[in-house]
């Protein structure tokens, strides 16, 4: 296995410092923080997080990309480290709630060009992530700064034990907020432009941040999969938004030009989804479903990697209750699927047995103590079966070895008895119907 050298400007490689940036390392870094605070002041780590915030400021308000450029090469690691430090505590976190930071870090995410590609490419490196996580950060208090003040109130016994970071109680009021405002305006039944003073930065910095999102989204899932960034579906929504601003402008190619990159981003957010946030990241997912045959005429397949990474991304949802803020059910795990299955490629037929084991799994254990199913449950159900089909598909004809490990699994899982339950509930569906219409 070859070592991954350190970039001199641009840190660690993703596979290096992912691992570094999971809600766990948060928390232990939070008690070290409160331990050594009890020790001295923080006046160094305010005056050096606002030299490094006003860094990032003036990027965000220069124009002329080459003087970007120049002002990058001043903005190092350690810059980018000064600036998070000021999100450890409730009384600088407020510092980082201005726009020109966000519009500072979409312009520094776009300097992390790696040898051999022509476009950015920021999650490659931990330079490029750590701008992604103090924009959305950013974000999230730019939406929902007069309401923190209550939260933080509420919060402050727990905040000040280290029971809980001060960027999930963010997280918590960002996710409320989007989930709220999304819901108040359903697109389909509103028709009214949203104004693009609605957005928090101009349009062409968030259209500039999609488009490398877009560019990037296999990176993209193993970002939202391996680490904990706080309060991201502030920055979905700000996506979200652009989206009902484009779709309102004279040339209405909206929904193509950022209506499907947006709707696969969002359904790649959801193979890794926190439970703090995944209620608003349902609301935007439901608003955004009527895309899904303009996305599925426009979807490229992914090599086998990112489909290998999908259904990590799948398993790993499917079997971790605590990311759902709802109780998962067939309905909810259908689409899931769907999504993941439309790129399946060969190459990752070594998997497919984990994929129908828990995927039957699940189905059992929602029909257990059921008498009856619904009609949309069995078109979801219907669905999912054409799924796996459809996996069956693709494995090549020498996967002996995954193809037996599958026969060993469906065998174990009982499949068949499955099937004959899902009979037996159908038929109690119709004879039920039957005697309703008796009556």
């Amino acid at each position: 296995m070859s070592i991954v050298q350190v970039h001199p400007t641009w840190g660690r490689h993703i596979d290096q410092y992912s691992a570094s940036y999971t809600f766990q390392t948060l928390m232990q870094e939070l008690h070290s923080n409160i331990i050594s605070a009890a020790q001295r002041a923080n006046v160094l780590v305010m005056n050096k997080g606002m030299g490094a915030l006003r860094a990032i400021s003036n990027i965000g308000i220069e124009e002329d990309s080459q003087k970007v450029k120049s002002m990058a090469r001043g903005v190092t690691m350690q810059t980018l480290r000064d600036a998070l430090d000021m999100s450890w505590y409730k009384m600088t976190l407020a510092f980082l709630s201005e726009p020109e930071i966000i519009q500072g870090c979409i312009k520094l995410m776009g300097t992390v060009i790696p040898n051999g590609h022509k476009t950015a490419s920021p999650f490659s490196y931990e330079y490029g992530y750590l701008c992604f996580r103090i924009a959305t950060i950013s974000i999230g208090l730019c939406l929902t700064e007069p309401l923190l003040d209550s939260a933080f109130k509420a919060a402050v016994l727990d905040l000040r034990s280290g029971r809980i970071h001060p960027l999930t109680v963010l997280a918590d009021v960002v996710a409320d907020s989007v989930k709220r405002n999304v819901q108040l305006s359903p697109t389909l039944k509103n028709n009214k432009a949203v104004s693009e003073g609605a957005l928090i930065v101009p349009t062409r910095d968030v259209s500039h941040l999609l488009d490398m999102l877009w560019a990037n989204r296999a990176l993209f899932l193993r970002i939202i999969h391996h680490t904990y960034t706080p309060a991201i579906t502030g920055l979905m929504y700000i996506l979200w938004q652009l989206w009902r601003i484009g779709r309102h402008r004279a040339s209405s190619d909206g929904d193509l030009r950022i209506g499907v990159p947006l709707y696969e981003l969002l359904r790649r957010y959801n193979l890794g989804a926190t439970y703090d946030q995944e209620a608003a990241l349902s609301a935007l997912l439901f608003d955004t479903r009527f895309l899904r045959d303009l996305w599925l005429e426009r979807s490229q397949l992914a090599d086998a990697k990112d489909s290998q990474a999908l259904i990590d991304g799948y398993i790993y949802r499917i079997t971790t209750p605590a990311t759902w803020h709802y109780r998962p059910y067939i309905r909810s795990v259908t689409p899931i699927l769907e999504f993941v299955v439309r790129f399946a490629q060969p190459g990752v037929e070594n998997d497919v047995p984990s994929l129908f084991s828990i995927t039957i799994c699940f189905l059992w254990g929602d029909t257990e103590g059921k008498r009856q199913i619904v009609g949309d449950d069995i078109a979801d159900i219907t669905s999912i079966f054409h799924c796996l089909v459809k996996l069956l598909d693709i494995m090549p004809d020498a996967a002996h070895d995954a193809m037996r490990t599958l026969v060993q699994d469906l065998i174990r899982s009982d499949l068949l008895g499955l099937v004959a339950k899902f009979v037996v509930l159908r038929r109690s569906t119709m004879e039920q119907s039957d005697d309703e219409r008796g009556m």
